[in-house]
């Protein structure tokens, strides 16, 4: 097990095998957002079929031996599916859906999340379909389990349509284009040329304006951790370069820029970083953006961001970069401009 005062939802998971409550697999079994997992009797790498969209997550998976896809078609009759869930409801219920629906008849679900984070209303959400075979409550997380009976569940669609824009569930901006990532694409024009790569890129809303706004763009690199919002970005992107008299290519990224190195060299990186993995701000991703800017812009390249006002960015881009300045503060957000 983890250390006690470092133990949380995952541990939770492993409650009721280490109770016996649940059989240990005696065969494959499916894992939707897999995580890695605290050390057990079962020898979870080996029977686990695991999906995981997110790059950060991905690569611990990676490096402790499990085996990970960032999304797969999955076959039914598994003897058992594990779903940890994350922040997103919506994310949550495909994925609970999903697993429900993979499972052979008897097959066994269990389901683990943190109490803050809305467990306890989708074990209400699972029990309007499922009858409920157990649950434990342990280090400020839950989990509940129950035997696949009856019919499939409806799947619910994983993409949602908004203002002609293709958006996937559980990412960021789901509701359509944010206010700083608005604030920002106001400022593209003709100024952005040649080689441009955007961080963090989502669904590819500024890649996308970017294309609109400026004809001067020779290529377009777009990185971003969530492979959901990745496999948006192409028929996103598509509509704009068809619309476009001249077709500029681009390339996208399953990629975590605080952890792995961009291609580069760039002419100019456009970007809204993240600035939490949990529902507290980090501003430390967004400056390992920075540095990953800085790393990838030639001398004279240009940083065009935008961050929340509060978020103390400005520092790190002076140490970074030659020059900087702030080209707008409105609404709560700031557009800062670097050169290399």
């Amino acid at each position: 097990m983890s250390l006690a005062n470092q133990r949380d939802f995952r541990d939770t998971l492993l409650l009721p095998f280490e109770q016996e409550l649940i059989a240990p697999p005696s065969s494959r079994w499916l894992a939707l957002n897999l995580q890695v997992l605290p050390s057990s009797n079962v020898d979870w790498k080996t029977c686990l079929d695991g999906e995981q969209n997110l790059r950060s997550v991905h690569l611990d998976l990676e490096q402790h031996g499990y085996r990970a896809q960032p999304a797969f078609d999955i076959q039914t009759g598994y003897e058992g599916g594990l779903v940890l869930l994350g922040r997103s409801r919506a994310l949550n219920e495909l994925n609970l859906t999903r697993a429900w629906n993979a499972l052979r008849p008897k097959g066994t679900l269990v389901v683990a999340g943190d109490k803050k984070g809305g467990v306890a209303a989708l074990r209400k959400w699972v029990a309007k379909q499922a009858s409920i075979e157990g649950s434990l409550s342990k280090h400020h997380a839950i989990t509940f389990w129950a035997k696949r009976e009856g019919e499939e569940w409806s799947v619910p669609a994983t993409v949602k349509t908004v203002d002609g824009y293709d958006i996937p569930l559980g990412g960021f901006s789901t509701n359509g284009p944010d206010t700083g990532s608005r604030l920002l694409a106001n400022h593209f024009d003709n100024r952005i040329r040649g080689r441009v790569a955007d961080f963090g890129a989502g669904w590819g809303y500024l890649t996308m304006q970017l294309m609109e706004k400026s004809t001067h763009i020779a290529h377009v690199d777009l990185y971003e951790v969530d492979w959901n919002s990745v496999d948006a970005i192409d028929p996103n992107v598509s509509k704009i370069t068809a619309a476009q008299p001249k077709t500029v290519p681009f390339k996208t990224h399953w990629c975590d820029l605080t952890r792995e190195a961009p291609s580069g060299p760039y002419d100019w990186i456009i970007m809204n970083p993240p600035f939490h993995t949990s529902r507290a701000a980090d501003p430390g991703l967004g400056q390992k953006f920075i540095t990953a800017a800085a790393s990838a812009l030639p001398s004279g390249g240009r940083l065009l961001m935008v961050a929340n006002r509060t978020l103390p960015y400005e520092a790190e881009l002076q140490r970074q970069f030659r020059r900087t300045q702030m080209l707008e503060d409105r609404g709560g957000f700031k557009v800062l401009e670097a050169v290399r």
